[in-house]
């Protein structure tokens, strides 16, 4: 069941589709905006198979976030200059090196609500924590709801989100949502109105104190350290009393981790269920890149290869906000002639001298078939670049979202079509849900908490020092 021709003939208009959007962000975002991008005239129905993918998928990314964080705080601790000049790159000074040795075990934590973007093959090609489009998610299955085409209250991933941070934290979540770092900003107010009465907001409901608040999140591992109650915060953390989304470190703010699963000085650390994850992905350095055989190909070397043989994006995969989001320091390099590639890519090995951070990353991507329905009212198919991306908690799958675009770089856009994706067969899905959950609990119980630093060596300020790497 979809918005087809008749639909929108019967009294279901595109005018009333995206005019139901526009009112309900005005409404509950406070935003006259409106929606700006395209919908689906459909739910996207996933087969087994293809679910069960983004639902398994869950605990392998945990892995690869459990082992990249115990490389980071080893380097920390040990004062391992190579793998620190990667994981903290150019971040400022300020909040690098001495910043991260004076925290305790308590703030080296998991991300707890993450996104992915990932190709219609099943590769994860960036993770954010907690990432945009979760309001958009919410927005286009509210007005699917509205055209009786979708179960609103049934796939709702405002719901989902506040039952399982209830879970987790074992109390009414207080939450303080810092927007300050969203790149769509009124899409997370609407999310932030669609999670409430389960999650209360501090700055929005009454009674509720900054330092009440018992859930920290924030777009910027910057912002969290940059808002007024930042250093109250640490401490409350310390002693248990709140966890952030994004903890205040600078590990899962950037990209340059996914490197690690193929690097030659950490790839033995990682599961090859954890490196399929991810495409192939390598540091761009002065020696070059490390390629899929193992070998590797200087700037030069790489350059001269026919486009069929650059199938790669250069990525800028540090903590500089102005340019690691958006696709705004992206580049597909066969699409550049020899001297144009060479040149990004000698620019991004000078950098590496510099602490900025470049990868190489193999493009995957994939093109599928989407209707959408435009805001003349026109049913159009297209055959656009597509992207999927999963929403997840601490102990399960939430939702997942289809965006396509005439475009390789495929975001929020003015010519994006936006739709959700539903499972095929409820009982399928909750046996999978229930299983998920049960394993991926155990492992967020188990992980260490304020005193109870397990097998993490927390850094300590003093041993070597590594202050040329920040």
């Amino acid at each position: 069941m979809g918005i087809s021709r008749t639909t929108l003939d019967a009294g279901a208009s595109s005018e009333s589709l995206y005019d139901r959007a526009d009112e309900r962000l005005l409404t509950l975002a406070n935003s006259e905006l409106g929606f700006r991008q395209l919908m689906a005239v459909r739910p996207r129905r996933l087969d087994r198979q293809a679910y069960d993918l983004h639902l398994e998928r869950h605990g392998r990314v945990l892995e690869f976030f459990d082992t990249t964080l115990r490389l980071f705080v080893e380097a920390l601790a040990e004062g391992d200059r190579e793998l620190l000049r990667v994981l903290l790159n150019d971040t400022p000074a300020s909040l690098g090196w001495a910043y991260h040795r004076s925290l305790d075990a308590a703030h080296f934590s998991m991300p707890v609500f993450f996104r992915t973007d990932e190709t219609p093959l099943g590769k994860i090609v960036e993770l954010q924590c907690p990432g945009s489009l979760w309001g958009e998610y919410q927005l286009v299955l509210d007005s699917y709801d509205d055209l009786g085409i979708a179960d609103g209250e049934r796939h709702s991933l405002a719901h989902r989100f506040g039952r399982s941070l209830s879970a987790l934290l074992g109390a009414t979540p207080l939450a303080h949502h810092l927007l300050d770092n969203a790149s769509i900003p009124d899409g997370m107010r609407y999310f932030i109105a669609r999670t409430r009465p389960l999650v209360r907001y501090y700055g929005i409901d009454a009674g509720l104190e900054a330092l009440d608040c018992n859930f920290i999140r924030s777009h910027s591992f910057f912002g969290l350290l940059a808002e007024n109650f930042a250093k109250q915060r640490l401490e409350l953390c310390h002693r248990g009393r709140l966890r952030y989304d994004l903890p205040p470190i600078v590990l899962f703010d950037q990209k340059a981790a996914m490197a690690l699963p193929f690097w030659r000085q950490t790839r033995q650390f990682y599961s090859d269920d954890v490196r399929a994850l991810f495409p192939h992905t390598s540091l761009v350095t002065p020696n070059g890149v490390e390629l899929r055989d193992g070998s590797v190909a200087s700037v030069r070397e790489f350059s001269l290869r026919p486009r069929s043989g650059r199938r790669y994006y250069l990525k800028y995969a540090g903590s500089d906000v102005s340019i690691n989001w958006g696709s705004r320091a992206v580049f597909n390099l066969a699409k550049l002639g020899r001297e144009a590639c060479e040149r990004r890519l000698q620019s991004a090995a000078d950098d590496f001298r510099r602490n900025r951070v470049w990868i190489l990353q193999q493009a995957v991507g994939a093109k599928s078939r989407i209707e959408y329905v435009t805001r003349e009212g026109d049913v159009r198919e297209s055959l656009w670049q597509e992207k999927l991306s999963s929403f997840y908690g601490p102990d399960a799958l939430l939702g997942v979202m289809s965006m396509h675009r005439p475009f390789y770089k495929v975001h929020g856009n003015r010519d994006t079509v936006v739709s959700i994706c539903l499972p095929e067969g409820r009982e399928h899905v909750r046996r999978m849900l229930d299983r998920g959950a049960a394993s991926n609990r155990k492992a967020w119980v188990e992980r260490p908490t304020a005193g109870q630093a397990g097998s993490i060596p927390v850094p300590r300020t003093g041993g070597s020092s590594c202050s040329s790497t920040r």
